[in-house]
């Protein structure tokens, strides 16, 4: 596995923890980190082929692309909120191999790509005051199917302006189940469709 990721990649990485094929898995599991970057954990699977050769898939890309992504999601996100924090979940979704260091936001979209990003955002109740929030969330998710960008936007609205302070990437998703309003969730999906917002009272 790690001499997959480092053909693949062209760095070194890792190793965390291994986990053999099994009555529930049909996969090994592998989780590693690139060499000097132990923040950056992600999983590996693997496991023989049809015809019998041992293939694995990743989740790596996850790192290389986040600050990227984010800045897309950003982009259209501002033309409706001022005042917003983004972050982009990394997920148990397997990556397609052609997905590597060079592979720009625009270019990986495509109807067999299993990539996926879902994205958590935090706004102050303050910044939505007098705003039809469901009318522009359906605007943000109109602006993601036209530029293809898939997966799940979900939004908690926090009370209290200090405790929006405090939100970093570190600890988002602590702070999203504490001091928030309810939960928006709209999600464009692989087919371009748009699934209908939900709301999640606490």
């Amino acid at each position: 596995m790690l001499e997959y990721l480092e053909d693949k990649y062209g760095e070194e990485f890792e190793p965390l923890s291994y986990a053999g094929e099994s009555w529930a898995y049909s996969y090994d599991k592998l989780s590693a980190h690139p060499k000097g970057k132990e923040d950056q954990i992600f999983n590996i699977q693997g496991c023989k082929n049809k015809e019998g050769k041992y293939v694995c898939h990743d989740n790596y890309f996850y790192y290389i692309i986040r600050d990227e992504y984010e800045q897309a999601m950003s982009n259209i996100v501002k033309i409706y909120f001022t005042d917003f924090k983004l972050y982009m979940q990394r997920g148990d979704f397997m990556y397609g191999d052609n997905l590597n260091y060079g592979t720009k936001v625009e270019d990986i979209y495509s109807n067999d790509e299993r990539f996926c990003a879902d994205i958590n955002m935090f706004v102050k109740k303050s910044e939505i005051m007098n705003q039809n929030i469901d009318g522009i969330l359906k605007k943000i998710a109109q602006e993601r199917v036209k530029k293809k960008l898939v997966g799940g936007l979900f939004i908690s609205i926090i009370i209290d302006d200090n405790r929006y302070k405090l939100i970093d990437r570190k600890n988002w998703n602590k702070i999203m189940n504490i001091d928030t309003e309810p939960f928006y969730d709209i999600s464009v999906y692989p087919n371009l469709k748009v699934d209908q917002y939900r709301i999640y009272p606490y």
